[in-house]
């Protein structure tokens, strides 16, 4: 699966080859029967992450503008500064960033580990083109996530850089089953193709190198580890800075409340506490740890807003080019093209091509009614 090896794209990276028309097989460093290049380039991992860098450039500058992030996150360490003069229950904090999901942390529990891929034909290719994997569970569909194992290449077990998406879930032949489907596109051996150097003075590495065969069983993954990820640990840490201590002068004072959620949408909430726990005397700041972002939908980012974001990062990828096909070239340069712009703005802040005009456009028209939005 397309993956970056340094930044979070939210998805972004695989769902660009969607978006934009890209043979799944050749960007995810395949070629072969079914596959077949006919001219075109296979994608290499420097061209993934050159394309990365430009989706999370674009993912932040879009978000920071709306006030919220395209599809959910977990944000962490977060610090607001409490009022003063109105006791701290009584106060209404408002996080960062909007469409708050839940306070807490992102959790791990093991559904299966080393469960193994069945492959099988399903589409016209004559090869095969699907990836199913059957676990008994019970989660909810939304908490499901299959990750690649370390033995493939993976830093730690369920990394968040190398989940393996988009999924459909359907139930299982057997009650209680599960059956996770991706295609096997996904599914490239990383340690053998993905992290490999690619030397552009080498004839038969060109050639050759860096290309998994759709009929090589070897190229490719067949066991995966399959998680649920949850969020919890709903705790808010209410600060005492040192200077108001009476009885320490070596740590600050920390007490542990939870957040009660008043409105998802603008990230407003009440600290409570424990019964019996006593608030600080003179409380500084709140620190929280949470996870906000707009829902998914169909267990997948929304498709106008991904498009949007797609486009604009179109505009950031600098003079590297994409090894596009016809109709996906004929959308990046649709980007690239200048864009009349909007009546009395004189500085655009994504650029003045037309995918930067239409993201800020689109950006705007999504913001939450936020204070100092703009």
């Amino acid at each position: 699966m397309a993956i970056s090896f340094l930044d979070n794209t939210l998805s972004l990276l695989n769902r660009y080859q969607q978006i934009m028309g890209v043979d799944e097989w050749l960007f995810n460093q395949a070629i072969g029967e079914g596959a077949p290049l006919g001219g075109r380039e296979v994608w290499i991992q420097d061209d993934r992450q050159n394309l990365a860098e430009a989706l999370v450039e674009a993912t932040v500058d879009m978000s920071t503008l709306m006030r919220f992030w395209p599809t959910p996150r977990y944000i962490t360490n977060e610090r607001l500064d409490l009022g003063r003069g109105v006791p701290i229950q009584l106060q209404e904090l408002k996080t960062k960033w909007g469409y708050v999901q839940a306070f807490g942390v992102r959790t791990t529990t093991v559904i299966e580990t080393g469960a193994t891929i069945v492959f099988s034909a399903v589409g016209a290719l004559g090869i095969d083109d699907t990836a199913t994997v059957t676990v008994t569970t019970s989660v909810a569909d939304e908490d499901i996530r299959v990750f690649f194992q370390q033995e493939d290449g993976a830093p730690q077990d369920a990394d968040e850089l190398w989940e393996i998406e988009p999924l459909r879930i359907v139930a299982g032949a057997v009650a209680g089953d599960k059956d996770i489907i991706f295609s096997r596109a996904l599914c490239v051996q990383p340690d053998d193709y993905w992290k490999k150097p690619f030397d552009v003075s080498d004839n038969v590495n060109i050639l050759e190198e860096n290309r998994a065969d759709t009929e090589t069983a070897a190229d490719f993954i067949t066991l995966v580890d399959v998680y649920q990820i949850t969020t919890e640990g709903n705790q808010v840490i209410i600060e005492d800075p040192i200077f108001y201590q009476k009885t320490s002068l070596a740590t600050d004072r920390e007490t542990s409340a939870v957040a009660l959620l008043t409105d998802d949408v603008n990230g407003l909430f009440r600290i409570r506490t424990e019964s019996g726990t006593a608030f600080p005397a003179i409380p500084e700041r709140v620190k929280i740890n949470y996870l906000a972002g707009l829902p998914r939908v169909n267990l997948r980012m929304d498709t106008q807003l991904a498009r949007a974001i797609i486009n604009y990062a179109n505009t950031l990828v600098g003079t590297w080019r994409p090894p596009l096909n016809q109709p996906a070239d004929n959308k990046f340069n649709d980007a690239l093209k200048q864009e009349p712009l909007p009546p009395g703005l004189t500085n655009p802040p994504f650029g003045t091509l037309r995918g930067g005009i239409q993201a800020w456009r689109f950006a705007k028209r999504r913001a939450q009614l936020r204070a100092g939005s703009f």
